[in-house]
């Protein structure tokens, strides 16, 4: 991104977001629905760590620019898969929320 007088100019312009990269992905997974000019991924690993702690990440993207990114390890120890996610995704709605407001 690139800052044009008061306004930011978005590595796809909102008219051609449709042809991007990231708009072609979620075409083909099935998600042709979703809003690709604001597009939040996360995903966690279940006992990747020695010490059976769970990684997490989440991507962040406005009209295929990437904004926030994170991998972390959560303080609470996860007692299943299930339960990595939800706490990845915690985090990552938390960050969303933020860009948001931003």
């Amino acid at each position: 991104m690139k800052l044009i007088g008061d306004e930011f100019q978005a590595y796809y312009p909102r008219e051609d977001l449709s042809l991007s990269p990231l708009a072609t992905m979620l075409q083909e997974a099935g998600h042709a629905a979703v809003d690709p000019s604001f597009v939040w991924f996360c995903n966690s690993s279940f006992g990747d760590c020695d010490d059976s702690r769970l990684t997490g990440c989440h991507v962040g993207l406005l009209q295929g620019e990437l904004i926030n990114f994170s991998s972390f390890v959560p303080n609470p120890i996860a007692a299943s898969s299930c339960e990595s996610e939800t706490y990845t995704m915690t985090v990552a709605v938390m960050a969303s929320q933020q860009s948001v407001m931003i």
